[in-house]
């Protein structure tokens, strides 16, 4: 768990990969064209999740999160401007146990909201952050329970979290993904496929330019395409198992490994249309 290549996003035509201790260590920047440009260093050991602000300022969620006070703990970091690190926020900061998943709501000026999974206390809540002060604080509302929110994706006042937790068989119903209103309003959810399968470790989300959502189950080892509505609309062709999924112009960025026995992550990039 986020050893490794964990996450990317794509911002202002750079790719940022955020990496593990066993890849590094850091966030490792790339043109368009994979060219490489740098990296950031990493105030952090096993990254989750990574988003990108105004001004190209990177947060990210990781189990050891460097604090203001030194100490490694869940939690989140902020860089500033100059790619160097600002803030860190562990519990005591911002009420949330084990970060997740995050990603950005909106962006008004220099502050955005940013959507976060609290996998440990089995809700996801809302963050403003300020990029310029470095203040980070959460919203009383709204507080979308779910059990075990692992990712999640915010698309036009929706919000789709995928809930991932093992290894006892009563844990095996909340595996799922669960559509929501920004309101904290469920939507629909889905536990079971039409196939007949039921999701074992749904990991990671995503929405395309058509507002169709991607759900990668790793156990699985299936990229699955819903409607708007959560309605099952069949397999990503080619796509098995990546472990971050995100669009920039037209085009899906994929994070994957190959060659299990000697693990090594790739950037694969595809046209994609719906």
């Amino acid at each position: 768990m986020g050893y490794s290549s964990a996450s990317l996003k794509v911002s202002d035509d750079t790719v940022y990969v955020l990496n593990g201790a066993g890849t590094g260590n850091a966030i490792v920047k790339f043109s368009l064209n994979g060219d490489y440009i740098g990296k950031i260093p990493g105030w952090y050991n096993w990254p989750m999740e990574i988003v990108v602000g105004p001004r190209n300022q990177v947060f990210l969620s990781a189990f050891g999160a460097m604090g203001d006070n030194n100490l490694l703990r869940p939690g989140l970091v902020l860089y500033n401007s100059s790619e160097e690190y600002f803030h860190g926020f562990h519990q005591n900061e911002t009420g949330l146990g084990r970060p997740y998943g995050i990603h950005i709501v909106d962006n008004n000026g220099p502050s955005s909201r940013i959507a976060v999974c609290d996998w440990i206390n089995n809700m996801t809540r809302i963050l403003q952050v300020d990029w310029d002060s470095g203040m980070v604080s959460t919203l009383p509302e709204p507080i979308i329970y779910t059990p075990y929110p692992f990712s999640l994706v915010v698309d036009k006042e929706k919000v789709l979290i995928a809930s991932t937790v093992c290894c006892e068989e009563f844990h095996e119903p909340l595996n799922k993904i669960s559509l929501y209103g920004l309101d904290g309003v469920l939507i629909a959810e889905v536990q079971i496929l039409p196939t007949g399968e039921s999701f074992i470790d749904p990991h990671t989300v995503a929405v395309d330019p058509a507002g169709n959502y991607l759900v990668v189950d790793g156990v699985l080892n299936k990229t699955m395409l819903f409607n708007p509505e959560l309605e099952y609309l069949g397999l990503v062709p080619g796509i098995v198992s990546p472990n971050s999924i995100t669009f920039y112009k037209d085009e899906m960025f994929t994070l994957v490994m190959e060659n299990s026995e000697n693990p090594e992550y790739f950037v694969k990039v595809y046209k994609y249309g719906y």
